[in-house]
């Protein structure tokens, strides 16, 4: 019995194991960046040319759809910068609302977006002192507004949405 017992506890924890290192693979490759460090050049007299485009890319292993909702666009995810041991959400670009279908990810599928800033955002988040100005740069984050209803309301769990840290570094 005591046999029967252990080989039991021992194939629950082989199974935990598994399935949980495969959840931390998946959540942290759910939303990735095609880079880990980017270089910002920006021209203050152009406030409006795009300073810098983030590809990223996601993939549903949610086990189910997810929507994300647009209007015109798709909407944008939000900025973060690591700070103090904590995110802090820094930029949060305006929502457009009107009633056009969402963008459907069907589960096992990819969705690749650009994120674009341009020079006028960088100078606000400079003088705002949201963007270190040292040649290390500072760590950032984007989050998505991925949800699991059409209707754009229920947002799924922060680390599906959520994209790698990637550093910021200004190159004058």
């Amino acid at each position: 019995m005591k046999t029967l017992h252990q080989s039991f506890i021992f194939i629950l924890f082989g199974l935990f194991a598994v399935n949980g290192c495969d959840f931390i693979k998946e959540r942290d490759t759910a939303v990735v960046t095609d880079q880990s460090t980017y270089y910002v050049q920006y021209d203050p007299t152009s406030p409006n040319n795009s300073t810098l485009v983030i590809k990223t890319s996601f993939k549903n292993t949610t086990g189910d759809v997810v929507f994300l909702p647009k209007c015109k666009n798709p909407y944008e995810p939000t900025l973060e910068f690591y700070d103090s041991n904590e995110w802090k959400e820094i930029l949060a670009k305006p929502v457009l609302l009107c009633k056009e279908s969402p963008i459907t990810i069907l589960w096992g599928k990819t969705h690749t977006q650009e994120y674009k800033l341009t020079n006028g955002v960088f100078l606000q988040l400079i003088k705002d002192f949201k963007i270190p100005q040292t040649s290390e740069g500072g760590l950032y984050r984007l989050v998505f507004p991925f949800t699991s209803k059409r209707n754009g309301q229920s947002l799924i769990k922060k680390e599906w949405r959520t994209t790698n840290p990637f550093y910021l570094v200004l190159d004058k």
